[in-house]
């Protein structure tokens, strides 16, 4: 019986190595192209927006596998009334800030590709004038990590806006370093 546990201490002990979970810190920075419609009496109007956002992923990462939190933060935004019906003021723009924050999983394949899944439960646009957008959503994304430290990354995103009619679809193309301790 002592040969046994011994021989499982020693395991147990030694085969600590083999198992391997990592702090994940990536910071990015990237530009926003988001196409937004609003189904309003008068018909369909259609924006568009665009600017830059940074932020990290912060989670745990073991042989693959990522899990955590997002934070990301667009100083400003534009959007751009593109199609208005009857009489709306097509080309104003209006410039506001943007916070996303959600939860991700993840794979960082061993053939130079990464893949993960955002659910945002958080996205808040502060406009210059006028109260905040709240918005929930999910994001898509992959990122091609051939070179030394960086991961160039494309993302798809789909956002419902909570207190207005508004739907949105967004593409965001970063790069970041992801960073394993």
């Amino acid at each position: 019986m002592k040969k046994i546990l011994s021989v499982i201490c020693f395991l147990f002990i030694f085969g600590q190595e083999s198992a391997k979970a990592d702090l994940l810190l990536e910071p990015y920075i990237g530009y926003s192209i988001n196409q937004q419609e609003q189904d309003t009496a008068l018909g369909t109007q259609e924006f568009t927006q665009t600017g830059s956002i940074m932020g990290a992923r912060v989670g745990w990462q073991s042989f693959g596998l990522m899990l955590g939190a997002e934070y990301g933060y667009a100083p400003t935004l534009t959007s751009e009334l593109t199609l208005a019906k009857l009489g709306g003021a097509e080309g104003t723009e209006v410039e506001y800030s943007g916070t996303y924050m959600g939860a991700f999983v993840g794979y960082d394949f061993p053939i130079l590709v990464r893949a993960w899944a955002t659910y945002f439960f958080d996205v808040t646009y502060s406009p210059e004038t006028g109260s905040d957008l709240t918005a929930t959503g999910t994001s898509f994304g992959v990122g091609f990590t051939g070179l030394p430290f960086v991961s160039l990354n494309a993302e798809y995103r789909i956002l419902s806006y909570e207190d207005s009619a508004y739907d949105s679809t967004e593409v965001f193309l970063s790069a970041s370093l992801p960073l394993t301790f």
